[in-house]
């Protein structure tokens, strides 16, 4: 025998290497090792007929909160997040990224309880203000949102962190796009997902040649996010260079 294990006449999905068809998959040791049309099931160990079902390398889930560990009623950073683990392998997700629970004040206790407990692969996006999405409120104060520290957590933390979130900011000014752009920092963080508001013209930049242009905007659609307001408006920016774009 050559394979431990054969997945026989699922259906693979696999964009990288062009297959979208029936295909058998053998497994040694723990990794792929050979992908075709048909495999004799006398080489392989453990046979698993999956014809019906889809085959896919793991799945990315690239807007997610997962920071429910604090015991704050509805709030994302607490009860109406879910841990990853529940929620992951079952439908076919490896890696999850958390969009903005948590910021600079709050982060290595989300990464402590969360992150490095879970067999789930988790990135963050870390919100730009203190404590990140706890209230509505919390995300309003301007005085917590500091690019400083968020740019020193971030760099502490670069193999889970994968960007800045600007904050659910009501306001009609760009001072949470400014501030988790990284206005004023030497090396800003990049930049993630932002809520835009009717009137906040002109897009601002952060004095390295970048403006919010550059990563794409989280459009908040009335009705999609539990605390929708009517006042939201879809709205999608395309990257302005390669390399400056993030997860949301």
């Amino acid at each position: 025998m050559n394979y431990d294990l054969l997945l026989k006449g699922g259906h693979v999905i696999d964009p990288r290497n062009s297959i979208d068809e029936p295909m058998d998959i053998a497994i040694a040791q723990g990794r792929i090792a050979e992908v075709a049309e048909d495999i004799k099931v006398e080489r392989a160990e453990q046979v698993v007929h999956v014809e019906g079902l889809y085959i896919t390398p793991g799945l990315v889930d690239l807007h997610c909160h997962l920071y429910a560990t604090p015991g704050h009623r509805d709030a994302w950073a607490g009860d109406n997040s879910v841990l990853p683990d529940g929620f992951s392998f079952r439908t076919g997700v490896t890696t999850m990224v958390d969009a903005g629970s948590s910021g600079w004040r709050n982060f290595e206790d989300f990464r402590y309880r969360v992150i490095d407990r879970a067999k789930t692969r988790v990135l963050a996006m870390i919100n730009i203000t203190g404590l990140g999405m706890l209230t509505d409120i919390v995300e309003q104060n301007v005085y917590d949102m500091d690019p400083q520290l968020t740019s020193r957590m971030a760099k502490e933390h670069a193999d889970v962190i994968v960007g800045v979130k600007s904050a659910h900011y009501f306001g009609p000014e760009w001072v949470s796009i400014e501030k988790s752009m990284g206005r004023g920092v030497s090396r800003p963080p990049r930049h993630g997902g932002c809520g835009l508001f009717p009137g906040r013209t002109p897009l601002p930049s952060n004095g390295h040649g970048e403006t919010a242009a550059g990563g794409y905007c989280h459009p908040h659609v009335p009705g999609a996010h539990t605390l929708s307001r009517p006042r939201w408006q879809t709205a999608q920016l395309p990257l302005r260079r390669q390399g400056t774009g993030s997860y949301l």
